[in-house]
């Protein structure tokens, strides 16, 4: 919110009021539009990430694959994951939204499912995870079961990832 509120004056201070105040002739007249326009033409305004997003693992750990502020649209696929535990048939995965490197202690905000797995050593099955948000802030992600080649979509319990991108200002240098 200090964010936005720091672009909007900005942006307001660019405008040139309709009814100027009048100037007494003890205090030198500074045209304060000049350096005003100057400030707003190495101003960006980026949409981010307003909290991280990520998923659960064993242990209560919390793996976070799109960070709090980074630029969207963002697109990332990170591998390396494999059943936990000796003859595992399915996977649990929750996907969270939040900052705690605890999962139990952010915002569960949706899960995802996938049966069908073939009793195996721990570390068989092996797993591509996959995040994304677009420009509009509309969330995306699957999950690709690298021996059977089959790609589970992640779908959220909560429809509101959509409303965690938020604008973040950056000067340029």
């Amino acid at each position: 919110d200090e964010i936005v509120a720091l672009g909007a004056a900005r942006f307001a201070a660019s405008f040139t009021p309709s009814l100027a105040p009048e100037i007494s002739d003890a205090a030198p007249a500074v045209d304060s539009s000049v350096t005003v326009a100057a400030e707003l033409a190495n101003t960006n305004i980026k949409d981010v990430v307003s909290h991280t997003l990520g998923i659960g693992l064993i242990d209560d750990l919390y793996d976070p694959l799109i960070p709090k502020d980074h630029v969207i649209p963002h697109r990332v696929t990170r591998t390396g994951y494999t059943t936990a535990r000796d003859n595992q048939t399915s996977i649990f995965v929750p996907v969270f939204q939040g900052e705690n490197p605890k999962a139990s202690q952010n915002s569960q905000i949706g899960t995802v499912v996938i049966g069908g797995l073939t009793p195996e050593p721990k570390g068989t099955h092996q797993f591509h995870i996959t995040f994304a948000l677009d420009a509009n802030g509309i969330f995306e992600g699957s999950i690709l079961h690298v021996q059977k080649g089959a790609v589970t979509p992640i779908k959220l319990d909560r429809a509101d990832v959509g409303l965690t991108a938020k604008k973040r200002v950056e000067l340029a240098a």
